[in-house]
Parts: C-alpha cells; sequence; structure tokens
C-alpha cells in the first residue's frame, strides 16, 4: 500500500455543492410545478378524470419533497478507514486500502456525472460517489493518487485507431 493511501485525513464530510443544490432545486421546481398543475386543473375536462390528476399530481409533490430531503441528507463520508455514500434510502461504503484505481463516468455534455471507485477485493462492490458534492484538496489529493482507468481505457483505444 502507498503513502496515499495511508495519509491522515480525519473525517470529512462533504455535502451537495452549490452546482449539486441548483440540480437539485430545478428538479424540485419541475416536479412541485407539475404536481401543482395537476391537483389544481379542471377534472371535467381532463381525459384521465380526478383521480389519475390527483395520483400523477400527488407522486410529482412526493417526489419534490424528497429531492429537497435528499440534498439536504446525503453527504459522502471520507475517513481513514473507507469512504461511505449515505442517501436518504442506502449507504454504501468501500475500504480505502480495496480501492485499486478509478473510472470517470461520463454523465450528459462530457462532464463526469460520478467517479466509480473499483475495488479489488473480490468480495467488495464498487462505489460509485455523485460529483455533485464540494470536495476539498485531501479528497482531490487522494483521488489523484490512484490510476485513472479512463484515461489509461481513452488512450488505449486512441493507439488502437492510430494503428489502423
Amino acid at each position: 500500500m502507498d503513502t496515499s493511501q495511508e495519509m491522515p485525513v480525519g473525517v470529512r464530510i462533504y455535502r451537495y455543492s452549490l452546482g449539486g443544490w441548483v440540480w437539485s432545486l430545478m428538479r424540485v421546481a419541475v416536479f412541485a410545478a407539475l404536481g401543482c398543475l395537476l391537483l389544481m386543473r379542471d377534472y371535467d375536462n381532463s381525459p384521465g378524470g380526478p383521480l389519475f390528476c390527483w395520483t400523477i399530481g400527488g407522486a410529482s409533490c412526493l417526489a419534490a419533497v424528497y429531492f429537497v430531503i435528499s440534498a439536504a441528507y446525503s453527504v459522502v463520508i471520507f475517513d481513514r478507514e473507507s469512504v461511505t455514500v449515505r442517501g436518504v434510502f442506502f449507504t454504501q461504503s468501500i475500504r480505502r486500502c480495496s480501492v485499486s484505481s478509478y473510472l470517470v463516468d461520463p454523465g450528459s455534455r462530457n462532464e463526469a456525472s460520478a467517479i466509480r471507485l473499483i475495488s479489488n477485493s473480490p468480495g467488495e462492490m464498487n462505489l460509485d460517489v455523485p460529483k455533485l458534492y464540494a470536495f476539498d484538496d485531501a479528497w482531490k489529493q487522494w483521488i489523484s493518487s490512484l490510476p485513472d482507468l479512463t484515461r489509461q481505457r481513452k488512450e488505449e483505444e486512441d493507439a488502437r485507431f492510430t494503428l489502423k
């Protein structure tokens, strides 16, 4: 194990960044608006009737509430031993000593949506860490000490195309 895996960091808790909050609030606004429009609709002219409007409208309002709670409650916990992603309905963790590399999960418009920490332990699952959080230099230093499989795969792919 290299020294970057052993560096003392204490316990760091990362919450949503400003961009993460904006993204979450945009989803809240869309679902809340849809829910309110359906709940206040004129039921006499709606094709599905009041039951359909109340069902979809109520579900949309509940989704909006979930996104607010999720943004406030979700965290990434980074300590000496592990990395943990805690959401509203789940908690997933990976031991830092078992992380061998990482992949950047491409999102839309060539922006990364998550970092997948790859485990070298057979019984341990990989961990996806969304890039919605405000990470500090300790996290960035630790990630940069790991091999970037995304870059390696891109270089291999570029080499294959140049050889043809």
